[in-house]
């Protein structure tokens, strides 16, 4: 997705190796499926969200509803020019709302200006550092996080645990595992300017009792990140996965390439697997690891047993293939685990004939006589 952040080289290392590990804590469930989905994972992954330091307060009274807050450092990831449209936007529809933004950097001069330029100076007060910032939810009516980004907020949790009401952009990861549209605050799509401008409409256009309703379920849904809780989930995890423990032994894997295609639906393979593992391969896949650790995925493979061993055969995608940036290559390689064994192997591919490029994509025999994809100069 454009709308995440880049993954830098020493995290994806670790990405490329999660099999390894008992079990791997993912803060998400929305992460967890595109683990999942990506083969980083098995069923070695369990979700375990952020918690939530301090209690969530008791309901309060109603509190004035034109004030908001937003707590956020002033980068690109955070996108506060997105909330400052918005609330132009909402205040052009005869809403009064204001904002106090706590929090600093690189973009504070640009982001004042811009405010000056919507009309917003007298309605927004940009309050700076403050150790206490957090403070400022027990009194705000509502909170906007326009971010790209997120892992998993613990300012929303912070938020929606003091009784303000969070209008959030629904992005990859963390708003939509914490917040229910319409019940404890609203989810907007990504980027969606005007989404957020009307959901801060909606939410002034409600009577007192239903904005009380509101913010008494985002104090109710803060209170499942708990310490409590959250403890138990590591708790109830870390025995699951102690009781299925497995010492995995890596065995020796040697993939050769039998035959390569690329077609518009992806990069086709089929290959020969010898191993020291035996009868024992459980999960069989195709993988890659971009050359500048900038890309990772495995895909599921078909196996079938011959006189001369495995036969290997799967497809990476055109959509995963775009993974490859700039110069940069995708190294292509089987991996093989049993229930004790593992196995991760390059594929050798030294006279095996290559395709023609496609769509700016050309397989081809590394020096070492590996099999890797990189865009056609």
């Amino acid at each position: 997705s454009n709308e995440r952040g880049g993954v830098a080289p020493s995290v994806m290392r670790m990405l490329t190796h999660l099999d390894w590990f008992d079990a791997v804590a993912i803060l998400t469930a929305r992460q967890q499926a595109g683990f999942l989905e990506a083969g980083f994972v098995s069923e070695n992954s369990f979700v375990a969200p952020n918690m939530l330091a301090h209690p969530a307060a008791k309901p309060s009274a109603e509190r004035e509803r034109s004030g908001g807050v937003i707590v956020a450092r002033q980068v690109t990831q955070k996108r506060l020019d997105h909330a400052l449209d918005a609330l132009a936007r909402a205040r052009a529809e005869g809403i009064h709302a204001q904002v106090d933004i706590f929090g600093l950097g690189p973009l504070t001069g640009r982001l004042t200006r811009q405010a000056a330029k919507l009309g917003l100076s007298e309605v927004v007060d940009w309050k700076g550092y403050d150790s206490n910032a957090k403070a400022s939810f027990g009194t705000a009516s509502f909170t906007l996080m326009s971010s790209r980004y997120e892992g998993h907020p613990v300012a929303l949790l912070e938020a929606m645990s003091a009784g303000c009401i969070p209008i959030v952009y629904d992005i990859e990861f963390g708003p939509s595992d914490v917040v229910t549209d319409g019940v404890d605050g609203f989810l907007v799509p990504p980027g969606d300017i005007e989404g957020m401008a009307e959901a801060l409409i909606k939410l002034h256009g409600m009577t007192n009792r239903q904005r009380a309703r509101m913010r008494k379920a985002a104090i109710r849904r803060s209170r499942d990140f708990s310490p409590a809780n959250v403890t138990k989930v590591w708790g109830e995890q870390l025995a699951k996965a102690q009781k299925r423990k497995t010492t995995l032994r890596a065995r020796k894997l040697d993939a050769e390439l039998i035959a390569v295609s690329l077609t518009a639906k992806g990069l086709h393979l089929r290959l020969k697997v010898t191993s020291e593992m035996g009868g024992d391969m459980r999960d069989v896949m195709l993988g890659w690891i971009g050359r500048g650790r900038d890309a990772y995925g495995r895909v599921p493979a078909q196996a079938k047993k011959t006189r001369g061993g495995l036969v290997i055969e799967g497809t990476v995608t055109a959509a995963e293939l775009k993974a490859i940036e700039g110069n940069s290559a995708l190294d292509l390689y089987a991996f093989v685990r049993g229930s004790a064994t593992w196995g991760r192997t390059r594929i050798a591919s030294s006279g095996v004939q290559m395709p023609k490029a496609r769509d700016g994509l050309l397989p081809y025999t590394t020096a070492a006589g590996n099999l890797s994809v990189r865009r056609e100069a």
